[in-house]
């Protein structure tokens, strides 16, 4: 299946739904609230849901990206400060009528200025604005292109796995939110894997947002131990989510869940600085997380059956 790069539009969004659903005849689209979601394989019955978003974000400047929580969190809110505190101060600094109305209206103006620029900050960060990054490899085609593999690999191997596909995550994680809100009550008794940026880094971060370890954190773990003793493969990283995470997961606290991310033990090179960017692209000089992630999701999801992890590890191990 081709992916397109670009999943940001209606229309965008809608040709990548249409190609999938062609590919695999068992999905279906499950429309609920502001979020139309992909459900591959069988729901109900499945003991392991693997889930990606497919919608891509706007383009933002790099110099943003990496420095996003000044920016987004200090500067813009200290310069609003700024405004109206010298607006307020505009009748300590003089008593003259016509030089305070002048000085009134240029700050009105700066102000208004200043809210059509937040206005257009904020539709710019949720994807309502029409420029769209085209550079989408690390996020999130990379958890797209994980997660089908992991389904062919468990449809092969006949293990109930489903594959969703969230909408929306870029403009508030609508689309995991809503698919919580529908099946609450069915997700209880299952794993949940979030695939986010697995494309590169020489690492693998694994977030959960409990405060006691889910089980499907310790299997993955298991999964990594027992594919060290022979391999030269990425650390895994277990952390509790932080609460500036804006990433699918955060819809399933309290489930039993978690999320995998591609980083770097450099923090210079880390990858996840060039989301949202032009730089989100395939780089050769930044080693892939993306076999050892789908590794550790395909023995993950076969443990049930009763295979062993030491015989998954020279079976499957790099098979992607």
């Amino acid at each position: 299946m081709k992916i397109p790069m670009v999943r940001m539009r209606r229309k965008q969004k809608g040709m990548f739904r249409e190609n999938v659903l062609f590919d695999f005849p068992e999905a279906r689209i499950d429309r609920h609230l502001f979020a139309n979601n992909i459900i591959i394989g069988d729901l109900e019955n499945a003991n392991v849901i693997v889930g990606a978003h497919y919608d891509t974000p706007p383009q933002m400047p790099t110099w943003f990206m990496n420095h996003i929580i000044l920016w987004g969190v200090i500067v813009i809110p200290l310069i609003f400060m700024l405004w109206f505190q010298i607006m307020f101060r505009i009748p300590i600094w003089t008593s003259n009528a016509w030089i305070y109305a002048n000085l009134e209206l240029y700050f009105n103006g700066v102000i208004v200025i200043g809210y059509g620029v937040m206005l257009m900050y904020v539709l710019h960060m949720f994807g309502i604005t029409p420029f769209a990054n085209p550079a989408n490899y690390n996020d999130n085609t990379s958890g797209i292109v994980a997660a089908l593999d992991v389904y062919h690999y468990a449809k092969l191997s006949g293990i109930k796995t489903c594959v969703i596909l969230f909408d929306n995550e870029e403009k508030g994680l609508f689309g995991s939110i809503s698919f919580r809100i529908r099946y609450n009550k069915l997700l209880r008794d299952k794993r949940i894997i979030v695939l986010d940026c697995v494309a590169n880094g020489d690492i693998i971060k694994l977030y959960h947002t409990g405060i006691r370890i889910p089980n499907v954190v310790s299997l993955i773990e298991k999964a990594q131990n027992a594919s060290c003793v022979k391999h030269n493969d990425p650390k895994l990283k277990i952390k509790r989510t932080h609460p500036l995470s804006v990433s699918d997961h955060v819809s399933f606290i309290g489930l039993n869940s978690c999320l995998l991310i591609g980083s770097s033990s450099t923090k210079s090179e880390n990858p996840l600085k060039y989301i949202h960017t032009k730089g989100d692209k395939h780089n050769d000089k930044i080693p892939s997380v993306l076999s050892h992630v789908k590794y550790l999701i395909a023995a993950t999801i076969t443990n049930p059956t009763g295979v062993d992890f030491e015989e998954m590890v020279d079976r499957y191990h790099g098979s992607y």
